[in-house]
């Protein structure tokens, strides 16, 4: 039976009963899904902390090791000496053939011993920028004047001379998220100054972009105290580095305290379970946050005995005269999709219709405003035991390889609609084995209906179905937009044990 359930409000207690209780009903295991999953994302967490911790102080002591690099600060000086003399004016010939041997010989040496950073600044006690190897446009600027003194690194060199580390910030000069590695060269003279070493987030970014065992909905990454991701999501295209800024309710709670789990609405708004951590890392604090989806959490607790639990669902989802509802739907069929067919709609486009369905079963998948595919399948079909057709498989492949990317599924909306479940195999795992969720899938059924006449419209997301009751008692219409995905079904089932 449908019954309508204030989702919103029921949803978090819902799912966590769903957690604690998935075992003792679905499962033989002895742990719960819920603990379960947060073993394996507290794992993932503390091996990247483990990655973190380890690359993060060989990157610090090759930046250190500068300091006392006797070439390096020879250099510095002999650099510095030329560029005091001649700072504004075209050096002689004798000064600018040497000034060829200094470069050359800070190439070499940054080559063998420094690459793992971007550049390397030479500045001197003034704030001047007298060297650096990319040629920037920071080159001969003065860190302490303009647009550069209101930066991170600049203001790191006013008040801690002594060196240190300068978490990541837009850089405006590198055009890309630095951090720096400011390290005093231990003269105090004329001559004197820091090397700063430019240090990218390439090398973090790729590190945590690579993890198995987290499904297609897990990631694990970085965040500042400004709540800004320092890694990058893998599931958008362009970098999140600094650009994607996290709730402050999420994120402040997080840093407070400090370590532990929670099932909160993530930034691409979807519930996700979190294990989290402050990690710190070179006098600065960041926060790794390892996570997966809820609904791939509940989906995969269905399918550890899916058979059965789909008996169950099909049983509460068959439909009582008191579920329909007057419509009065006058939509037109600009599209009719016969038995043994299927038909998209997009663009332009319009309503896409399929009339008697009956010992068939009516398969709708949608993407709201993008397209929609609707298919009626008879007997004949694979998913009957049929060997003619196997319609689901088809339009499965068609939207793989010209519809969407992969991580766009998860907008995907599916409908399973027939008076009967008279197919022989289990349509949803098929779906689930796609990589749909349950919170995506719903299963109508009615028994009391002769046949089923639905119409869809793709740009608006509604879909109609009227029914023909048996026994000459006319039609009746439900709208799928009021009836629950087997996600919901899914915790009612095991909030009712």
């Amino acid at each position: 039976m449908y019954r309508h359930i204030p989702t919103q409000t029921l949803r978090p207690l819902i799912f966590l009963l769903l957690l604690l209780l998935i075992p003792a009903g679905c499962t033989s295991r002895k742990t719960s899904i819920r603990e379960e999953t947060y073993a394996r994302l507290d794992a993932i967490r503390d091996r990247k902390e483990g990655q973190l911790n380890r690359y993060m102080a060989k990157i610090e002591a090759n930046a250190h090791a500068i300091g006392t690099d006797s070439k390096m600060v020879h250099l510095f000086e002999d650099k510095h000496r030329i560029y005091s003399s001649w700072h504004g004016q075209t050096p002689p010939v004798n000064a600018q053939q040497e000034l060829l041997r200094i470069r050359n010989a800070i190439e070499d040496i940054y080559i063998e011993k420094y690459l793992a950073f971007h550049d390397i600044l030479f500045i001197d006690h003034g704030g001047d920028i007298f060297y650096t190897v990319r040629k920037k446009s920071d080159y001969h600027k003065n860190i302490f004047d303009g647009d550069l003194a209101e930066t991170a690194l600049s203001r790191q060199l006013r008040k801690h001379p002594e060196g240190g580390f300068v978490d990541f910030e837009n850089y405006r000069i590198a055009g890309e998220p630095s951090s720096f590695f400011v390290v005093p060269t231990n003269n105090s003279g004329e001559n004197g100054g820091w090397f700063v070493l430019q240090f990218s987030i390439n090398k973090i970014n790729e590190m945590f972009s690579l993890e198995e065992g987290l499904g297609s909905t897990g990631e694990v990454f970085l965040v500042n105290r400004e709540r800004a991701m320092l890694t990058d999501s893998r599931f958008f295209a362009d970098s999140t580095v600094l650009r994607q800024h996290l709730s402050s309710e999420n994120i402040s709670a997080k840093f407070a305290e400090r370590e532990g789990h929670k099932l909160i609405i993530d930034y691409r708004n979807f519930p996700a379970l979190t294990s989290f951590k402050v990690v710190q890392v070179l006098g600065h604090q960041w926060l790794l946050i390892a996570k997966i989806d809820e609904d791939e959490v509940i989906t995969n607790g269905y399918r550890r005995d899916s058979n059965q639990l789909l008996l169950r669902m099909e049983k509460m989802v068959q439909q009582e005269p008191g579920s329909y509802r007057t419509i009065n739907h006058n939509g037109g069929r600009e599209i009719e999709v016969d038995m043994d067919e299927f038909r998209r709609v997009t663009g332009p486009g319009g309503e896409i219709y399929t009339h008697g369905v009956r010992t068939c079963t009516a398969v709708l998948i949608s993407y709201p405003g993008r397209f929609s595919y609707m298919a009626h399948i008879s007997p004949n079909d694979r998913i009957y035991g049929g060997e003619s057709t196997d319609l689901i498989g088809i339009m499965m492949k068609r939207i793989d390889d010209f519809d969407l990317v992969r991580t766009e599924k998860r907008h995907l909306q599916v409908a399973i609609i027939s008076p009967q479940p008279n197919y022989t195999t289990n349509v949803v795992d098929a779906f689930t084995e796609w990589g749909i969720f349950l919170s995506q899938i719903k299963l109508v059924l009615n028994p009391q209906a002769r046949h089923a006449n639905i119409s869809h419209d793709y740009k608006s997301g509604k879909t109609v179905i009227e029914w023909e009751l048996v026994g000459g008692n006319g039609g009746r219409e439900a709208l799928l937009a009021d009836l629950p995905t087997l996600g919901d079904l899914m915790k009612q089932l095991v909030a009712a044990k």
